[in-house]
């Protein structure tokens, strides 16, 4: 009893873990893609320019 108490446990920290990974993970995507735009945006601007 003992033992899977402390397996649950552990198996629960992971879970979290991993869901916080997963939630961190979407959050750099999310940037990446804003970064992106942001970069097609000024390179069509320095297009029009030149």
């Amino acid at each position: 009893l003992q033992r899977s108490t402390v397996n649950n446990a552990a198996a629960d920290a992971l879970r979290k873990k991993m869901q916080q990974l997963r939630d961190e993970l979407e959050q750099v995507k999310d940037d990446l893609e804003s970064a992106r735009k942001d970069l097609d945006k000024e390179r069509r601007g320095r297009e029009t320019v030149s």
